[in-house]
């Protein structure tokens, strides 16, 4: 017995593309999920900057601890910027848990960067 072949007109609502058929991408989501990849690039690019500009800035050597809490202080920034961004695209409202989330970010942030310095 053959398989059933594949649906070959879209649905409403959906995209195909490779065979592959992207059911609720309509032009907002498209636009919207545009945006989010944009903002990742920017963030991520905006984060090598600083750390250029910190290492220039600040000298030294690679184990030093100025050098070293710098570059976690802008980890610690970016991360929270890119949350930001994230819920701003998708239009979250900021609420107590919210607040709550990215306070929990900054502690995770920076707990992991005392433990790591403590390895050093």
């Amino acid at each position: 017995m053959d398989p059933v072949p594949p649906q070959t007109v879209p649905v409403n609502g959906s995209l195909r593309i490779f065979d592959v058929t992207l059911v609720g991408v309509n032009p907002t989501t498209g636009y919207k999920l545009l945006m989010t990849i944009g903002l990742i690039v920017i963030v991520l690019l905006l984060r090598k900057v600083l750390l250029m500009i910190g290492r220039r800035t600040l000298g030294g050597d690679i184990a030093d601890s100025r050098r070293f809490w710098a570059r976690q202080g802008i980890y610690v920034v970016t991360a929270i910027i890119l949350t930001l961004g994230i819920f701003s695209i998708f239009q979250i409202e900021i609420s107590l848990p919210i607040i709550a989330a990215l306070l929990t970010i900054v502690g995770y942030s920076l707990n992991d960067t005392i433990v790591v310095f403590d390895r050093i």
